[in-house]
């Protein structure tokens, strides 16, 4: 048995153990996603700030703009980046949490896979 090999190291593993797994792969693709999106909110807002004639021209921006009861560009824009600290606060803290738990679920497969090859 040529224990490099990931399959057989999977095979080895407990059905929790092949839970856990699946769990991580879950959650970094779940990160990653989160990581992406918050990212890739900054663009727009980096857009209306060279662009501020966009708030008027595009009707969701002129929706929230008017709802929200703004009566300048400059005070509608500073709305947009608080929102854009809260979204990178929010994505910290569930970094923070998701990674402990990686953390947490590799050093369990860790030592389910320290029982396992005792056994061999």
């Amino acid at each position: 048995m040529n224990l490099f090999k990931t399959k057989e190291l999977v095979r080895l593993l407990p059905l929790k153990g092949k839970r856990i797994i699946f769990k991580m792969v879950v959650t970094s693709f779940i990160h990653s996603i989160l990581d992406i999106g918050v990212l890739y909110s900054l663009f727009p807002v980096m857009y209306v700030v060279t662009h501020q004639e966009l708030i008027e021209e595009n009707e969701y921006l002129n929706l929230v703009y008017e709802k929200l009861g703004f009566e300048t560009y400059s005070g509608f824009i500073v709305f947009l980046f608080v929102f854009i600290v809260i979204a990178f606060a929010f994505r910290a803290l569930v970094s923070i949490y998701i990674n402990n738990k990686q953390l947490t679920w590799s050093y369990f497969i860790g030592d389910m896979f320290f029982k396992v090859m005792n056994i061999y």
